[in-house]
This record gives C-alpha cells, structure tokens and sequence, in this order.
C-alpha cells in the first residue's frame, strides 16, 4: 500500500500486465496529486483524468455514501434534518492513501477516516467526463 503523506504518486506501472488480458480494461498507469486538492490519473491509452477530491468523495461507490445521497434525493419530511458527520465533505479533505484492488478498482483511504468505497476502473473513467473533473482537467492543461 502506498502513502500520498510520504510520496507525491503512486506508480501502477507493475500493474500493466493486465494490459495483456484478453479483455482489456482502461487501466490508471499512473496516479498524482496534480496540487493539493486534485488527483491526476493517466490512463493507458495516454488521457489523463483531473479529479477534484471533494468530488471523488461525494460520489464514494460504497453502499452508506449511496444510501446517503439517495435519502438527499427523496423528499425531506424533515426540513429541520441535522446531517450526519459521513454526509459532511469537509474543504480541507485530503486523500491520503490509494490501493489497487484486484484487476479492476482502486480503494481510497480519506482523511476523513472514510475507506469503504471501491473505485472500479470504468467509473473513474466515467466520472473523469463529469463538468467537475472537465473544468479541473481545462485548469491544468491551460496552465502547461
């Protein structure tokens, strides 16, 4: 497992065997902080995905954050509702550990505490086509 609070990146490079398997998958090569709140993942197939991590939190995989942003959705029938600490994505969120699980996700450990969600590789490709991650991709690439 490697720590973000000890390296900048985490190489995935050992994990390019996969790329042999006869169903290939779009595979993170590499991945970095591209500053403090933004994760930058290459891809095998040369594109590079900018995430805002207040936004890769929110949209955790996991079934309570799920939960969470299904009862957000429904209609309040308490307009007084107090949210819970896990519905709380706080500003200052850091991501502080990242590990590969299997052939086919990354799991994420937050400085929040939060580590359940499991980020296959074809939804952070798909979350990588997100407004969000668009205008933080449109910062970095202006900025070169």
């Amino acid at each position: 497992m490697q720590e973000f609070r000890n390296r900048q990146y985490l190489n995935l490079a050992a994990w390019n065997w996969i790329n042999k398997q006869p169903n290939k998958l779009m595979l993170p090569i590499n991945l970095e902080k591209a500053d403090a709140q933004t994760l930058k993942i290459t891809w095998d197939d040369g594109e590079e995905s900018f995430y805002p991590l207040s936004f890769l939190r929110r949209q955790c995989p996991c079934a309570t954050c799920q939960e969470s942003r299904m009862k957000a959705q429904a209609p309040a029938t308490n307009p007084f509702r107090i949210l819970q600490p896990h519905e709380l994505v706080s500003s200052q969120l850091d991501l502080k550990e990242a590990e590969v699980v299997g052939r086919y996700a990354l799991n994420f450990n937050w400085s929040d505490g939060h580590h359940e969600g499991i980020y296959t590789f074809d939804f952070l490709r798909e979350l990588g086509e997100a407004e969000e991650c668009k205008a933080a991709k449109a910062r970095f690439v202006k900025a070169r």
